[in-house]
């Protein structure tokens, strides 16, 4: 494994696999192949209500604030827990590519796409950024678990209290969640201007069209679109179609047909 991996210091001490999936619809996948592209997620947009908002120690996000008084939990929760956390991005990504509930859930119900990205040269990506720009850029796979962690608020600048509040914010979900197998990449936007001129909706991790390796076709893709995709992408990547497992019929299962 060379060093540029191991310098990336997942916060969860993992193994790492060799490929990375991201499910989305036929239109975002045009998207990410034509301008080579993912999109950063606002953190109030997930799908989950508890995602990112777990219960906060007061007295740190006090220490953060001029005013030392503890706030109210409302004004918490409402106001500057919020400016903090909508300061970081996220991409989510998973393990596998032919999980039937993801497939229903972010693959537009089998119409859709599932992309398959390679994970050692995305880490070297991710390590190369975050040497550039100077940055906290992380890659790491998502906590499940069934109590909430109490999160601290960190002092931005020491790299052991934004990891431990990383973990808990944004890598840390309810047990029911770990059907999805899920990483995240995750981003600090925490420059003025970079903010000014970055905002939520138009944050993009580049050049990731150089790592996707291939791609998957939803069983229940519409025939156009199929083609539509097949020309776009070309010969230069793998291309699947997912279909039923009809050697064995009796088994729930979706497997991939080489197109």
């Amino acid at each position: 494994m060379c060093d540029e991996i191991l310098k990336i210091d997942p916060i969860f001490n993992v193994g790492i696999p060799e490929k990375i999936y991201h499910y989305t619809t036929v239109k975002s996948a045009q998207n990410i192949l034509t301008h080579g592209s993912l999109k950063f997620s606002e953190i109030n947009k997930l799908n989950d209500p508890y995602d990112c908002k777990n219960l906060v120690d007061y007295q740190s996000l006090c220490h953060m604030s001029h005013d030392k008084r503890i706030p109210k939990k409302s004004q918490v929760r409402k106001d500057e827990l919020n400016d903090r956390n909508n300061k970081f991005g996220l991409i989510c990504l998973t393990e596998t590519d032919s999980n039937e509930l993801m497939w229903s859930h972010y693959g537009d119900s089998h119409k859709g796409v599932c992309i398959e990205i390679d994970c050692y040269k995305l880490f070297k990506m991710i390590y190369r950024e975050n040497k550039k720009y100077k940055t906290f850029i992380n890659i790491s796979p998502v906590n499940y678990t069934k109590i909430s962690p109490t999160i601290y608020v960190p002092n931005y600048n020491c790299d052991g209290e934004m990891k431990e509040y990383v973990k808990n914010t944004f890598l840390t979900k309810a047990l029911y969640w770990n059907y999805e197998k899920e990483w995240r990449i995750i981003k600090l936007f925490n420059d003025t201007q970079e903010l000014l001129y970055n905002p939520p909706h138009y944050r993009f991790f580049k050049y990731i069209d150089k790592i996707i390796t291939g791609v998957y076709f939803g069983c229940n893709m519409e025939g156009k679109d199929v083609v539509e995709l097949h020309n776009q992408i070309g010969h230069k990547i793998d291309k699947y179609k997912m279909i039923k497992n009809d050697i064995n019929p009796h088994n729930y299962q979706l497997i991939p047909e080489k197109l």
